[in-house]
């Protein structure tokens, strides 16, 4: 098929399922979502079934709708592969692991988000209210400063005095070795410490969560290789112990286009899934089962997840019936098309769609913020470039959180000159492509 011929297919079955009439949210999970998941879950088991891979693993929650297509194509393909769904996180893996990697564990601790407090950074390794209270006092804060939004050098003198503090060690020991028995119980039920090789599916970006667990796996004698199949990654693993990472959508070698006109908070919030966060393991009945963050209003957890599944899993057996393995070189062009006019050009219908997706970038999701907002004229300024670039040479706490979906917010707001605040937003990311 030609590129015409597939987009005809690819509008002709999210017209099946979302009309004209339909919500935004459901012809965006049509005309968007459903075919870019379906062509990578498209290449995901061609891949595996080239390598002869018996099993995957999706890793929750990205992995969610993955899981259920990729099931949907091993079984229209006849290919012998099983879909395995684990409920994992950054922090269910990482906490873990802390005390078997040394000095790295505070490279993860202390690392930069987009909105840093004291209480963020402590309950990356799962502090108790208590614990974030001794910690702050550690590092010469009262406990009134926890949340207290932090500047990038406010968060490096914290490292430099916790990361060294015996006592602050102590307690990340301590947290991680109890994390360490439950997670080790819950891989092996799963059969991650069988011996064979582990492969595993997920969105990418950094590819730090297949360095966490190989680091568990090894640590609990497990010889078997990891690969992992990811959507994007915007780094190159460092270290081959940690296994194969293979990218679809775009990797660092990329053209930069495929990276800057793409928008990884947009794909999260298009994989939601009907639960929440892991942020551990115990045992119940002799099963291991995950321990989920209690974290109100959490858009993942609501109805609409559940719902925009089952419209992926339904528009993506309509593809399965049309476009055929051998195209997906073409298809992924096709989608990236698309993708770059969603992410950098959205309608207001369109960017209103995720206008209930609560977001959050840090591995404790110790916060969550919409994805899509209404700003002000004076918060659109903030991305003016030279703006930026002042307020990066000063030492200082950000008024604004960055927005994480500028190009949507500027859609749904009444503003003036988007087109000159998207322009800005494009040099910005075109020059720190370069830097990263």
């Amino acid at each position: 098929m030609n590129a015409k011929e597939i987009n005809r297919a690819i509008d002709e079955a999210a017209r099946l399922f979302a009309g004209e009439a339909s919500p935004p949210w459901r012809r965006v999970t049509a005309f968007y979502s459903a075919p870019l998941l379906y062509g990578f879950c498209s290449w995901v088991m061609e891949q595996a079934h080239k390598k002869g891979l018996k099993r995957l693993y999706f890793l929750a929650r990205d992995g969610y709708a993955m899981h259920k297509l990729c099931r949907m194509i091993a079984g229209k393909r006849a290919y012998d592969i099983k879909c395995s769904y684990l409920y994992a996180s950054r922090l269910a893996w990482r906490v873990p692991g802390y005390h078997l990697i040394g000095d790295e564990a505070y490279e993860m601790i202390f690392m930069r988000a987009y909105r840093l407090t004291l209480r963020g950074i402590f309950q990356r390794f799962q502090a108790s209210e208590d614990e974030c209270v001794q910690c702050a006092r550690l590092a010469g804060a009262s406990p009134e400063m926890l949340d207290r939004p932090m500047a990038v050098h406010e968060l490096e003198r914290v490292k430099d005095v916790l990361s060294g503090n015996p006592q602050f060690r102590s307690l990340v020991e301590e947290k991680s070795k109890a994390a360490y028995g439950p997670a080790i119980a819950y891989l092996r039920q799963e059969g991650l410490l069988d011996g064979d090789p582990v492969a595993v599916v997920d969105t990418g970006w950094t590819g730090s969560i297949q360095r966490s667990l190989r680091q568990l796996l090894r640590s609990a004698g497990g010889n078997g290789g990891i690969s992992g199949f990811y959507f994007g990654l915007y780094q190159e693993h460092k270290d081959p112990a940690d296994g194969d990472y293979m990218a679809w959508y775009f990797s660092r070698r990329s053209p930069v286009h495929d990276r800057i006109l793409f928008n990884n908070n947009v794909l999260e919030s298009m994989c939601a899934a009907p639960h929440p966060m892991t942020c551990g393991y115990r045992e119940q009945h002799g099963s291991i089962i995950p321990i989920w963050k209690n974290t109100a209003g959490n858009a993942q957890g609501s109805s609409r997840a559940e719902s925009q599944c089952r419209l992926m899993l339904e528009v993506g057996e309509a593809l399965e019936g049309q476009v055929s393995a051998g195209d997906g070189a073409v298809l992924l062009q096709c989608l990236k098309r698309r993708m770059k006019k969603l992410c950098v050009h959205p309608s207001a219908d369109e960017a209103r769609a995720f206008s209930e997706c609560l977001f959050c970038d840090d591995a404790s999701e110790s916060y969550l913020t919409p994805l899509v907002k209404d700003i002000s004229q004076e918060e659109a300024r903030a991305y003016f470039v030279p703006r930026r670039l002042l307020n990066r040479n000063r030492k200082r706490v950000k008024k604004r959180a960055d927005l994480f979906w500028p190009y949507g917010c500027f859609a749904v707001s009444n503003i003036r000159w988007k087109a000159w605040y998207r322009f800005n937003v494009y040099l910005w990311d075109v020059a720190w492509s370069f830097r990263k």
